[in-house]
């Protein structure tokens, strides 16, 4: 017995040896591309080790940083994770075929935070990462996940890409597709949180943890160069078309680095970014330039003179974005200012928007439209004028799908005022290429429908001023969203717009037709929520007294929000929404009245939402529903007009179609009324004025879809006005938006 058991313990022995010497190597999955010490990792059956730059990383290797720890590891499909201090990450799964582009990538991230930036896989499906309460899949873009190291609590903000969804424990999921938003999950037991636009402070907060230090240099002893990285990872050669640099943001190179060759390895990717500059874009690629007024205009806003600027001191201007339409293609842009100043009698407000259209060495052609109130009257000015807009520097013209390093623009327009004068003036503006790209959010080709208001200021060619005419959308109880249609088309970066408006004042009032953009420089699609457009070569039609007559001249402009800047007076916080859009639109419309005499109408800043609708058979018959967001329009109070914003909620119940609305601190109303509905979609609402026996309201609106729920928004159109037989001079006009909670 005692031989047997000393031969079994033997032979025991031997199979562990042999076990041992037959077991399989690590697999290798990326490299670390920078590390800022330290940065500890162990893989499977493997003791620990300190990770330096340049060092394999395998799949399921558990890598651990310390308090002022930072690293980022570069994975074969041009994927990469940056870990900051204090963070816990395992690499839980890569396979990538390089020939389909298929694979997988998932994570678990106990602690820490951690970005994902996306390559080839995440284009196809999405790259997950699992934490302690939920799992982050980010699809074909770049996300931040920050994880409570004692809670688990855990929270993702989504920066660029398709789509970020975020799945709790309890199975509930919350998805972004909207840049700059974030959600969060706090306990193992909790949901998601509803996605809100991220403060400025949360992202820069989770960089600075992700951003490199100048005081660390990596760990190595001797520091290699970016080819060397390229190098090492898995299934690369050395040649230069499969090199890849590691990301900016860590410092990869040592204090005594030869300064020669750093010199040498400036000048190559300097040559490699020229290269990258000078190629064609392909469609949908999205370029950005600052814009530089024309001294000589003295405005604080682009292609606008300062008289003609309606007082605002402090503009939001956004960029000069460039649309690509691929190498045989056009180039589209749009540059848009917006400004809101003050409250009440005493508002400055004026809006600009510029879309062009270019494709050869000719240059662009722009078209500039917009409007300003200098004080809280009625008395506004329609801006418009054209340009022409010259690329300069290496790349000096827009043709074949490229972008230049700037531009030249050049332009005339005229100023003219509501029952006043006109003023022609000139300038030239340049532009400058801003060297990083622009965060773009979803680019897909779709129908909005919604709502519209406005009120109509007009004057004879007679002097004689008319009384203000409110327009709304579509009337009725209620008039349903398809008098409102905005088209984005993804693939060439256009947009057209028609809204169909009808007068507030009974059947003797007109019914007007309006048409923005469509043809070739008129209208510029960004992304979901950025985009705007001038008026198209249809012209306005205006119908009145059973005859239908067409405008001499129409100079219009819309645009969305998300392009404008979400400003709103009053200082309101505006809806964090994702499918829903909203914005401003307006300008100048001439034609002949019933009288047989000229008029001219000019519309300030009118109001419009629209969003994705669904059919009536697809809305939900159980459950129910609350939203939140805001309201914005135009109030005439006495001889003074001016902007105004407030806060709207809602909750509806989708089985008896029924439920309630409100909208407080607006002018400081609050309007509350019930909701009711024909077909589950659309409703309308009387409202009643807290404290104001003198005022009536209502409202119609209509349910948004996103991410697959036929009622993720809402957004609709009110009015307020003094009753019959009262001697009150006060109306409000608008729309409002919300997202479910």
């Amino acid at each position: 017995m005692l031989r047997i058991l000393i031969l079994a313990i033997l032979a025991s022995a031997l199979l562990a040896e042999e076990a041992g010497a037959q077991a399989p190597a690590p697999t290798k999955v990326g490299v670390a591309a920078a590390v800022n010490q330290q940065l500890t990792g162990t893989p499977p059956a493997s003791p620990g080790r300190t990770v330096q730059i340049g060092n394999d990383v395998f799949h399921r290797e558990r890598l651990v940083t310390d308090s002022r720890g930072q690293a980022q590891m570069l994975f074969l499909d041009g994927s990469a994770f940056t870990v900051g201090p204090d963070s816990d990450l395992v690499l839980d799964e890569f396979v990538f075929d390089p020939a389909t582009g298929t694979g997988k990538l998932a994570a678990t991230a106990a602690k820490g935070v951690v970005r994902f930036v996306g390559g080839k896989l995440s284009k196809n499906q999405p790259v997950t990462i699992t934490t302690p309460t939920a799992t982050i899949g980010i699809r074909g873009g770049i996300g931040i996940v920050s994880v409570d190291g004692l809670t688990g609590a855990t929270s993702a903000t989504f920066l660029f890409g398709v789509e970020m969804t975020v799945t709790s424990l309890t199975g509930a999921i919350e998805r972004i597709a909207r840049p700059g938003f974030t959600t969060s999950v706090q306990s193992q037991a909790a949901a998601p949180t509803a996605a809100t636009r991220a403060a400025p402070d949360q992202i820069k907060q989770s960089l600075e943890q992700l951003n490199g230090r100048s005081d660390s240099a990596g760990g190595a002893q001797q520091q290699p160069t970016g080819a060397q990285v390229a190098e090492r990872m898995p299934g690369q050669g050395a040649g230069p078309q499969q090199q890849q640099q590691p990301q900016q943001g860590i410092r990869r190179q040592g204090p005594n680095q030869n300064q020669n060759q750093q010199a040498g390895r400036d000048a190559t990717q300097q040559t490699q970014r020229n290269a990258v500059a000078n190629a064609a874009l392909p469609a949908g690629a999205i370029v950005s330039y600052r814009v530089d007024p024309d001294p000589s205009l003295g405005s604080s806003m682009p292609s606008v003179r300062s008289g003609s600027a309606g007082g605002t001191t402090n503009p939001g201007t956004s960029s000069f974005f460039g649309v690509s339409s691929g190498p045989t293609g056009t180039v589209k842009s749009v540059q848009v200012s917006v400004g809101i100043d003050g409250s009440g009698t005493g508002q400055h407000s004026a809006v600009v928007v510029t879309t062009g259209e270019g494709g050869d060495n000719a240059g662009m052609l722009a078209t500039t439209r917009g409007s300003s109130r200098g004080n809280a009257d009625r008395t506004t000015t329609s801006i418009a004028s054209s340009s022409t807009i010259q690329g300069t520097g290496t790349i000096n013209s827009f043709a074949a799908g490229r972008m230049p390093d700037g531009f030249v623009q050049t332009g005339s327009g005229t100023d003219s005022d509501l029952g006043g004068g006109s003023a022609p003036y000139g300038y030239r503006q340049t532009g400058t290429r801003i060297t990083s790209t622009p965060v773009v959010g979803a680019r897909e080709t779709q129908v909005l429908n919604g709502y519209a208001a406005s009120f109509g200021d007009s004057v004879r060619a007679d002097g004689r001023i008319e009384p203000s005419t409110p327009l709304l959308a579509g009337t009725g109880s209620p008039g349903g969203p398809n008098n409102i249609s905005i088209s984005t088309d993804g693939a060439t970066g256009r947009l057209a717009a028609t809204f169909n408006m009808t007068s507030e004042v009974g059947s003797a009032g007109p019914s007007v037709t309006l048409n923005f953009g469509g043809d070739p420089a008129r209208g510029t699609f960004v992304d979901r929520s950025r985009f705007a457009a001038v008026d198209s070569n249809t012209a306005v039609t205006i119908t009145e007294g059973g005859q239908t007559r067409t405008a001499s001249s129409n100079q219009l402009y819309l645009v969305s929000s998300g392009l404008a800047g979400s400003m709103l007076p009053g200082g309101v916080q505006a809806c964090a929404c994702e499918f829903a859009q909203w914005g401003w639109w307006g300008g100048a419309v001439t034609a002949v009245n019933n009288s047989n005499v000229t008029q001219t109408n000019h519309l300030h800043m009118g109001t419009w939402v629209a969003g994705p609708v669904v059919s009536h058979s697809e809305m939900p018959t159980t459950g129910s529903a609350s939203y939140a967001g805001h309201a914005v329009g135009t109030v005439i109070n006495g001889n003074a007009r001016y902007l105004a914003a407030g806060n709207f909620s809602a909750n509806f119940n989708f089985a008896s179609r029924s439920g309630n609305m409100s909208i407080t601190n607006f002018d400081g109303l609050t309007m509350t009324g019930t909701v009711a509905s024909t077909n589950g979609r659309d409703y309308s609402s009387t409202l009643d004025i807290t404290g104001k026996a003198d005022l009536a309201g209502r409202a119609q609106g209509s349910f948004f879809s996103g991410n697959g729920d036929a009622t993720r928004e809402t957004g609709g159109q009110f009015t307020v006005a003094s009753k019959a037989g009262t001697s009150g001079n006060y109306a409000a006009i608008g729309v409002f938006v919300g997202k479910k909670q």
